[in-house]
């Protein structure tokens, strides 16, 4: 079941996030920082983003229990003046990728989104993340790249990017 997220899911939607960084990005980003990553401070900067307006978070549930989410919402960023939609985060716990959940959460994102307007919309993902293929799969194209620093470490990402949320291929 997909559905939007309620005031009270953080600390569920942080334990996905977080337990996704560290089976995704074992061996990629430093395994200090995927230790010390902690729930609760997710969680606590996940409420605080939750009562704003351009901001929204999709979660799926399997049994009442929260397996993946997707936040969106209007992107801050100047540099991308044809996508002003950004998919800031998609996760899911490892043994329920690959089943169309990612998908199902992308189609929640896309219906938000054409009810503000047809635009362009991006995601960044590190290069080294091995789901790049998703965001590829789904129609997007690298439109830039940066060095995101993490404790003083820079890691590629690139961001993908759509045209019009009609042209993801889900």
């Amino acid at each position: 079941m997909i559905r939007r997220a309620e005031r009270g899911d953080g600390l569920e939607i942080s334990r996905v996030r977080i337990e996704s960084w560290r089976t995704t990005y074992q061996g990629q980003i430093d395994q200090a920082f995927l230790d010390q990553m902690s729930p609760d401070q997710w969680a606590e900067n996940w409420e605080k983003d939750f009562d704003q307006d351009e901001i929204f978070t999709y979660v799926a549930e399997i049994d009442n229990e929260i397996v993946g989410f997707a936040i969106a919402g209007e992107s801050s960023e100047e540099d991308f003046p044809n996508h002003p939609y950004e998919l800031m985060a998609i996760y899911l716990l490892k043994q329920h990728q690959n089943k169309g959940i990612g998908q199902k959460l992308v189609s929640k994102i896309i219906e938000t989104f054409a009810l503000k307007g047809d635009a362009g919309i991006h995601v960044w993902a590190f290069d080294d993340n091995p789901y790049c293929s998703f965001y590829k799969k789904l129609g997007g194209t690298p439109i830039t790249q940066q060095v995101l620093k993490i404790q003083g470490k820079g890691y590629n990402e690139t961001a993908y990017g759509w045209e019009s949320i009609r042209d993801i291929r889900l």
